[in-house]
């Protein structure tokens, strides 16, 4: 990816949080796995003055359970790390899809 496409994608995905309530101070969880996307997510968090909070994807789900506590306003969640979250209840997000 070269460095203006990943500025393009950073400020779609800052410019699709603000649309959707999130500010500076919110905290954003990012469950996945290293990757162009995940170097995105963070920094379109961070760019736009909310708080990245990166859950390791080596967490087993009861990990990512106690993680997904946190009262955040979104999460960023890779397709392979998504099982680890069935049984956790996020109505309290900004961000859903």
């Amino acid at each position: 990816m070269s460095y203006r496409t990943f500025k393009e994608r950073v400020d779609q995905i800052s410019e699709f949080l603000a649309d959707r309530g999130v500010a500076p101070g919110d905290r954003v969880a990012i469950l996945s796995e290293n990757g162009p996307h995940w170097g995105v997510a963070f920094f379109a968090v961070a760019s736009m003055g909310a708080v990245a909070v990166p859950i390791l994807a080596d967490f087993t789900p009861a990990e990512v359970h106690i993680s997904s506590a946190f009262r955040g306003a979104g999460l960023f969640v890779s397709e392979k790390q998504y099982a680890k979250l069935e049984d956790a209840s996020f109505e309290h997000l900004k961000l859903r899809s």
